[in-house]
């Protein structure tokens, strides 16, 4: 309808004024996400306005606490920043789970953070086709974006890749860089379903990284002229999918070209 139409029309910048009910329900599907339902009304104030700065908080001032804590909900939906932060665990839910949420601690207390959420390239391999994989051990300058709640824990969902600040993949080596381009064995090697290809970039680089069955017919588009910072990466490659045999992978950055093969063996 025409107030869905309204919605659909915000942008940033504007100050509105919104009628409805406040909702902190645990039934499924939402589990306790603060909206506004039933809305019956909108009004846009103004608009261009400038957008609010950060709020400067410390991962312990969220921590771990469950729903219903003031002190926490207060900055539920509020745009904030945690300064200095390294990643204690990759994967917050450890395996077998991921769903994509890691935790990060700037010496006052771990926090969670949401990766799956935002119009970003950073991940923990809950995507393999992204090339930014945050590992345990990484660390931030600056981390921004919205603080949400959801599924029994609050998390910082950064929104683009502009929340990430200062990203350093090695703590105890931040200043040096690969020497040369490389492609490396995958592993494991052989590999069922899933396996790590690691490779390194001397300057940033536009990097196609594909695979191949034996036959030289493409099956997998890993990453597709992406433009990847200097350092070592690593991609994960899920071949559920697709028989056992030997494959092809080839990594193309800038005039680099390389090719290995690996064994899918079930």
């Amino acid at each position: 309808g025409s107030l869905s139409n309204d919605v659909s029309a915000l942008a940033k910048g504007d100050d509105v004024s919104i009628t409805g009910y406040i909702w902190d329900g645990p039934i499924s599907p939402t589990f306790n996400v603060t909206r506004i339902d039933s809305v019956s009304g909108l009004t846009i104030n103004s608009q261009n306005n400038p957008l609010p700065d950060f709020k400067v908080l410390s991962t312990g001032d969220i921590g771990l606490a469950g729903n219903g804590d003031p002190t926490k909900e207060q900055w539920e939906s509020v745009l904030i920043k945690y300064l200095n932060v390294t990643v204690t665990d990759e994967n917050a839910d450890g395996p077998p789970s991921n769903f994509g949420e890691m935790l990060v601690d700037d010496n006052s207390g771990e926090t969670r953070v949401e990766l799956e959420d935002g119009f970003h390239s950073y991940h923990n391999l809950s995507d393999p086709t992204r090339a930014n994989y945050i590992q345990t051990g990484n660390a931030f300058d600056e981390l921004g974006g919205l603080l949400y709640y959801s599924f029994g824990n609050y998390k910082l969902v950064p929104r683009n890749d502009n929340d990430f600040v200062g990203w350093v993949t090695d703590v105890n080596e931040e200043n040096q860089l690969p020497e040369e381009f490389g492609l490396f064995q995958n592993h494991p090697n052989p590999f069922n379903p899933s396996t790590i290809i690691n490779y390194n970039l001397p300057v940033q680089a536009n990097v196609t990284l594909k695979i191949f069955n034996i036959l030289g017919q493409e099956v997998k588009t890993l990453l597709n002229n992406e433009i990847v910072p200097a350092g070592e990466h690593q991609v994960s490659f899920n071949a559920s999918g697709l028989p056992t045999g030997i494959y092809i992978y080839n990594l193309q950055a800038n005039d680099f070209v390389q090719s290995k093969k690996m064994i899918l063996l079930k």
